[in-house]
């Protein structure tokens, strides 16, 4: 059975060094989903990007923990998501999240199975955020991509943090395939590796018009999406 419906898409972004009570943020927000009767939330481990106030997040040679950005995806219905950022305002202090409608189509064996999750109260509520339409860039790269002797992400990554933008993240994918269909995998014939990797860059539609200029100057080859997202601040 095939179901088409508008969503709501909502993402969360952490550090991986983060914290609440005993649990890993992300993970207590992912908890904070099923409590609030969410179908499902996905978190994503990037390999770098940068945080709040422009920190850096990337490993680090000899560092006790990673301390990389974590990306927390959440589709489901707009009085679910409303549910879920009421409850898990107090874990959004000082982060940031986006929200986008998002088209959706369910494939279901038969008509039968179990009903979805009934909408929960979402408790006492938390600080309201201040929300603002911003935009969400995707530079789709591979992992062999260069800058002079830089790699290409890291570039990107460093005049995105440079033009003030709120988020920015590199996310590397064990398979794909780009515009010259030649497959990209952990597996190589050579040895070497050269996997798929996404930049998701997000800030105000201002920083963002002001950035895509920049990145065409490294940009020799590529794929970039744009589009707008309401970007979500929580605390300052």
């Amino acid at each position: 059975m095939r179901i088409e419906r508008e969503n709501v898409l909502l993402r969360a972004f952490f550090s991986s060094l983060e914290k609440e009570g005993d649990l890993p943020a992300y993970e207590a927000f992912q908890r904070a989903a099923e409590e609030a009767g969410c179908r499902g939330a996905t978190a994503f481990r990037g390999v770098e990007g940068i945080g709040p106030g422009g920190r850096a997040l990337r490993r680090r040679l000899l560092a006790p923990a990673e301390d990389v950005p974590v990306v927390v995806e959440v589709i489901d219905t707009a009085g679910r998501i409303a549910g879920l950022l009421a409850r898990a305002a107090p874990l959004l202090r000082c982060r940031f999240a986006t929200t986008e409608r998002a088209a959706v189509v369910v494939h279901r064996r038969g008509t039968g199975g179990p009903p979805p999750a009934a909408f929960s109260a979402p408790g006492k509520e938390g600080p309201m955020p201040r929300e603002e339409t911003g935009v969400l860039v995707r530079v789709f790269l591979s992992e062999s991509d260069r800058h002079g002797w830089r790699p290409l992400a890291r570039e990107i990554l460093d005049r995105a943090a440079a033009g003030g933008m709120e988020m920015a993240l590199v996310l590397k994918s064990p398979a794909g395939f780009g515009t010259h269909r030649a497959e990209r995998s952990t597996k190589s014939e050579v040895g070497s590796l050269d996997q798929p990797v996404v930049v998701e860059i997000a800030g105000t539609e201002e920083r963002v018009r002001a950035l895509l200029p920049r990145l065409d100057e490294v940009l020799e080859e590529g794929l970039v999406t744009v589009e707008k997202v309401s970007i979500l601040r929580y605390g300052p």
